[in-house]
């Protein structure tokens, strides 16, 4: 029941700041300002800790089998925790410099949407296929 609830929370989640970053251009206009993004941020970053800890315990549980792992398997667990650790060390880089009015450029904003989209978005659906297995 929780892994279904967080799965579901992160897919709501990156299709949310998928669509979002797509769209806010559209909504907002000429404006440099997206308001909504300052709400939205807290939401992210609860997803990326969710996120970065799935992965870490999926990595871990892989690494503590004895047995072969699967090479595919084994890139592909690799592959989201990395991904996981480099998304949140830069969201919340990036988050705490506009949370405490530190400049800066914009530009880094538009890598990390859609990293986190495709990251959590990744690990939300990982972790909906392992509930199939309860």
């Amino acid at each position: 029941m929780v892994k279904t609830a967080l799965s579901v929370y992160l897919m709501f989640m990156a299709l949310l700041v998928g669509l979002y970053f797509v769209a806010a251009p559209i909504i907002h206009g000429d404006t440099d300002e997206f308001p909504i993004w300052g709400v939205i941020n807290y939401f992210m970053a609860v997803a990326v800790v969710i996120a970065l800890a799935a992965s870490f315990m999926h990595k871990r549980a892989m690494e503590s089998k004895a047995d072969a792992v699967d090479v595919i398997l084994f890139l592909r667990m690799n592959i989201a925790f990395y991904s996981a650790l480099w998304l949140s060390l830069w969201f919340f880089w990036k988050w705490f410099e506009a949370l405490f009015g530190g400049g800066g450029s914009d530009l880094s904003w538009a890598w990390i949407d859609p990293l986190f989209a495709i990251v959590v978005g990744a690990v939300g659906r990982h972790i909906w296929q392992s509930t199939e297995d309860i």
